[in-house]
């Protein structure tokens, strides 16, 4: 167990160097909903998944401002599956359906500014490799987000809505993610959990029609304990952790934009009910504790997400 501390304390400090959508932190939760355990080969994995996430509060670097003028919502629509190939390797695919919402009201003139887009996001492809399989898991993982999503939303005066309220990027970004498990051997059913999630973003070159833009990169990291409870014949799956956020600033031109990127901690609080020995329902909630932003922007104020999960066998014809 010394070996398996060792190597969640090297994570957390990994973080402090290796740095989804970065402006006001409303993008796609890749971190949270990108990869899978490993499974029997044969086995298909899936999930389907709701996440709501809600920004009005308005920061300059981590002062918050007393202006609650701002309303930011993302709903993310999430289809995940993956196909365990054999014993280490696997396939996984993402599909987001994004609806956003910012809502500015004035209150000096009674007037509200409201901007709504839905559509299908960025897919992402991503195979994973489990390179230890004992006691601890190590699985690493790589893919790409596609440039899927529409791009060229307009409002209804006929505008094309800034780059963050698109639901797709018009970028191709370079997805990598590493992460660790292990259970502890004086209780089993308590689990250790750490990842590392890098996303190298891509350019659009079509901005707006004549322009550059590329979100920041981006890196999470995540580390949290999970325990299993027995109610009657109930089993649950109660949770704790940390997710560390770094995005950098946005690029257009190659210029920097200024209220663009920032650092954030959360706290997690989750909850699994296993229905059966191959599904179950989670739900977790995410609260800020730390939060700064490069400049002026809102940032989250609570994170919830609805999941259920299951997998299956898939027949194999052998000959």
């Amino acid at each position: 167990m010394k070996n398996l501390y060792v190597l969640f304390f090297c994570y957390i400090i990994c973080i402090t160097y290796a740095f989804g959508q970065t402006c006001c932190s409303g993008g796609v939760p890749v971190s949270n909903n990108l990869g899978f355990q490993s499974a029997e080969s044969g086995f298909l994995q899936y999930s389907l998944a709701v996440n709501h996430n809600q920004l009005n509060s308005l920061f300059s670097e981590s002062n918050r401002l007393d202006d609650d003028s701002r309303l930011r919502t993302t709903q993310t629509f999430i289809i995940r599956s993956a196909y365990q190939i054999n014993p280490r390797f696997s396939a996984e695919l993402f599909v987001p359906f994004i609806r956003q919402t910012r809502q500015i009201t004035q209150s000096s003139f009674g007037s509200t500014d409201l901007e709504r887009t839905n559509g299908l996001g960025d897919i992402i492809v991503l195979g994973s490799y489990e390179l230890v399989q004992s006691k601890l898991s190590w699985i690493l993982s790589a893919g790409l987000k596609l440039a899927t999503g529409k791009n060229n939303v307009t409002n209804s005066n006929g505008l094309t809505l800034v780059n963050d309220l698109q639901p797709g990027s018009n970028a191709t970004d370079f997805i990598f993610k590493s992460s660790l498990s292990g259970n502890l051997s004086k209780r089993p059913t308590t689990t250790i959990f750490g990842s590392l999630t890098y996303s190298l973003k891509g350019h659009n070159n079509n901005y707006l029609g004549s322009l550059s833009y590329k979100f920041g990169n981006e890196a999470t990291a995540i580390i949290g304990i999970q325990d299993q409870w027995l109610l009657g014949t109930n089993i649950f799956n109660p949770g704790i952790g940390l997710r560390y956020r770094k995005a950098e600033r946005d690029l257009v031109n190659s210029s920097e934009l200024e209220s663009t990127g920032g650092e954030w901690l959360f706290s997690q609080f989750n909850l699994g009910y296993k229905i059966n020995p191959q599904s179950q329902f989670l739900i977790s909630f995410e609260i800020p504790v730390y939060s700064f932003v490069n400049g002026t922007q809102l940032s989250p104020n609570y994170t919830v997400n609805f999941s259920f999960y299951s997998k299956f066998k898939i027949n194999r014809n052998e000959k």
